[in-house]
């Protein structure tokens, strides 16, 4: 999910790539059980940041695994 959110944001730069990112995040989780709020709240993220944060929360709360070990990662 990650390096499919940091390509879109090279591309479209940050305010935009994550626009149009959020609907691809929502087919993401989709199909994983008890992710409602997650994919509500996600949708209406303003910032890059706050995704990512919302998103580690979800992993750290050993539903999935989408984060790498570093933001480092992420460039």
């Amino acid at each position: 999910i990650l390096e499919h959110l940091n390509s879109m944001l090279q591309f479209y730069g940050y305010e935009h790539g994550l626009i149009l990112f959020r609907k691809h995040v929502s087919k993401y989780l989709l199909d994983v059980p008890g992710t409602k709020a997650l994919r509500e709240k996600l949708l209406i993220c303003p910032e890059v940041s706050q995704f990512i944060d919302i998103l580690g929360e979800f992993s750290q709360s050993g539903e999935e695994s989408f984060l790498p070990e570093s933001e480092e990662d992420l460039t």
